[in-house]
């Protein structure tokens, strides 16, 4: 009877065991799923500003030849008057330094887009979802000098968040040191 007892109480035992685990292991398996849709979302976004560099980047090319074509166009109209005050008057000059600079400002606009997008790319490459920063300092030694030389006091790090859909936060160093602890 007593042995009986004692194995019915390892059995109960066993199975909250049994039921606490089939509990950690539904949990896993939602966390998972979540880390799995987070994963998905944002390799479909690193695809989709793939797509939009490589466009950006075909329009710069192209705004560049365009650019170098038309400034050749211009030497060769340069080259062949033999009136400089007749090639400036003429309405085909205007027409091309216009056109000259409608690309040069659509070169530059597009210049500082694919820098945004490139840093964009960037902070949500390095972006982590568990709470953890693993953060390289890049050109340690400069930084470090610019900290003693007071050009640049403290940096700030690559936002990482908490979990998921956790806070989003970022660290801050002063690598010479802040008030008491300076230097």
């Amino acid at each position: 009877s007593s042995k009986i007892q004692k194995m019915e109480q390892e059995l109960s035992s066993q199975n909250q065991s049994v039921i606490r685990n089939d509990v950690d292991i539904s949990s896993l398996q939602k966390t998972l799923a979540t880390h799995t849709e987070l994963l998905h979302r944002v390799e479909t976004e690193k695809l989709e500003r793939h797509k939009l560099e490589d466009i950006f980047k075909r329009d710069i090319m192209w705004i560049k030849y365009k650019t170098e074509s038309l400034t050749s166009r211009v030497s060769n109209i340069q080259c062949n008057q033999s009136d400089p005050c007749l090639y400036k008057s003429s309405s085909l000059s205007a027409s091309v330094e216009h056109q000259v600079s409608q690309h040069d400002e659509m070169l530059s606009v597009h210049e500082v887009r694919l820098a945004d997008m490139d840093l964009r790319f960037q902070v949500l490459e390095t972006a982590s979802y568990n709470g953890r920063l693993i953060w390289k300092i890049q050109q340690y030694d400069r930084q470090k000098r610019d900290a003693i030389s007071g050009k640049t006091l403290s940096l700030y790090s690559q936002p990482f968040y908490t979990s998921s859909f956790g806070y989003k936060m970022c660290a801050r160093v002063y690598l010479n040191g802040d008030g008491m602890g300076k230097g």
